[in-house]
């Protein structure tokens, strides 16, 4: 199924047991402009508190309710690398997934 990407932002992310905030941007690949990461927002749990996913993580989209299940509980989400600002984002990150 191909449709485009940009309408993942704001969708909800729903781990194995329960919410756990929204897309608010997507990194790609520099090389191939696949999707690599979805950045995701804790919202009010914890704020300022975006975390970085990879697709590999990603069950089946429900674009009626506009929320992803992801295959990681709320607790590995929230251990999942943070999106840092001012730092390149980098394949090091892989290393470090909890979710591999």
């Amino acid at each position: 199924m191909l449709w485009n990407a940009s309408i993942m932002n704001g969708y909800a992310v729903l781990g194995l047991d329960g919410h756990f905030g929204t897309v608010s941007d997507l990194l790609f690949d520099d090389s191939s402009w696949k999707i690599r990461w979805l950045v995701v927002s804790a919202g009010e749990w914890f704020p300022n508190h975006d975390v970085l996913l990879p697709v590999s993580v990603l069950r089946y989209p429900d674009p009626m309710r506009r929320q992803f299940g992801v295959s990681l509980t709320v607790q590995q989400i929230q251990d999942s690398p943070h999106l840092k600002g001012d730092l390149p984002v980098s394949r090091q990150v892989d290393i470090d997934y909890p979710g591999k």
